[in-house]
């Protein structure tokens, strides 16, 4: 189930400014890592889309992020995205991280990002002990 952060933020990735919304979850592989997903308008097209994954699983490589914390990778169409999310308060910087052949940074999750992920927690593990 993907929770949405209320109001939009704007971003640019390859010199195009996008307006998104925040989507939260867990993945499906690991339900104690939160997944976060920014989805906005096309812009030829002006249908809903996903934009980018703010954040990577690495639990296949046995690395979890701390609590409140992801791993935002930070090269190829994801390199800038850290530090713009860092500048709106949305993220804190805790350490730099090697992301499969590039690199990234494990962050703190902020403000109305840090409760949206609680909450992207709280409801797996509620539809968990429902199963």
């Amino acid at each position: 189930m993907d929770l949405t952060a209320p109001g939009l933020i704007e971003i640019t990735l390859f010199e195009t400014t996008y307006e998104c919304e925040a989507r939260f979850s867990t993945y499906a592989s690991d339900p104690d890592v939160i997944a976060i997903t920014l989805w906005g308008e096309d812009p030829e097209f002006g249908f809903p889309e996903e934009i980018t994954k703010v954040t990577v699983n690495l639990s296949e490589t046995l690395r979890k992020p701390g609590p409140h914390c992801i791993f935002v990778p930070d090269y190829g169409s994801t390199e800038g995205l850290f530090k713009q999310l860092e500048a709106m308060g949305l993220l804190k910087y805790i350490r730099d991280v090697q992301i499969g052949y590039g690199g990234g940074v494990e962050a703190e999750l902020r403000g109305i990002w840090r409760a949206y992920g609680e909450r992207a927690l709280e409801a797996r593990m509620a539809q968990d002990l429902r199963r």
